[in-house]
């Protein structure tokens, strides 16, 4: 069974879990209304352009690292706001080719998009009442532009940053660069998370310069120095052997 064949299987679960975590966060469901048939929601791929994003204590020629910012997005079909919820892929490697340091990113036409693989369950979470998104993060996890202490923080920080900044823009009415109609739709006040493997991990560490009002964890990666938020959270890990 592949990954996203998996992951598939479990959109149903992970759509209600989330939700009702949402929920339970600080009365989340509160604009959350029941949406018409789901029929009427639709994922799409977007593409917001590359960005240069500073690299510090590294070449001049690598100092500022291009990043496609791209994904996937579904929102409810009923007017906002709506919690938003962001979806984190891990480091399932990225396609590119290993020439040498700095020589293999980007490779943007052959780059393994896994942030696509989540495209039903955003779609079932928008069903749910949700502005739901999966950003590309694997610039993030890179070793192609160069290696700098806690790159993978600074990078995956940088990326989803930049994003929500974009959303935020279009919910506040300029055009939007999403594919689909955004204006007064997401409310970043009520953000949940959810981070799959080394996503998991990075959610956690991103979470700190934002109020997120909930987490999910799929199957995470640990870093022992991060604390989980004080907020409602689900954890899923293999059972033990």
């Amino acid at each position: 069974m592949t990954r996203f064949t998996f992951l598939a299987r479990l959109v149903p679960v992970l759509g209600l879990v989330l939700a009702l975590a949402l929920a339970a966060g600080s009365a989340l469901a509160g604009n959350s209304s029941s949406t018409r048939a789901s029929a009427e929601i639709v994922a799409k791929d977007y593409d917001l352009g590359v960005r240069l994003f500073p690299q510090p204590r590294l070449p001049a020629r690598l100092s500022n690292m291009p990043i496609r910012l791209w994904g996937t997005i579904a929102a409810p079909a009923t007017p906002g706001p709506h919690p938003v919820v962001l979806i984190a892929h891990g480091a399932h490697g990225d396609n590119c080719p290993v020439i040498g340091d700095g020589d293999s990113w980007p490779c943007w036409k052959r780059e393994q998009r896994n942030d696509l693989g989540f495209r039903s369950l955003v779609k079932a979470l928008a069903a749910q009442g949700f502005v739901a998104i999966a950003p590309d993060v694997n610039g993030a996890y890179s070793g192609g532009w160069g290696e700098i202490p806690n790159k993978e923080v600074l990078r995956f920080r940088q990326i989803v940053d930049a994003t929500l900044t974009e959303l935020a823009l279009a919910n506040a009415g300029a055009r939007s660069r999403f594919a689909i109609p955004l204006k007064g739709k997401a409310d970043l006040s009520r953000l949940g998370v959810l981070g799959h493997s080394r996503g998991g991990m990075n959610v956690l560490r991103w979470s700190k310069g934002w109020k997120v009002s909930s987490v999910f964890l799929l199957a995470p990666f640990f870093d022992k120095a991060q604390r989980i938020p004080n907020v409602a959270t689900t954890l899923t890990r293999p059972a033990p052997k």
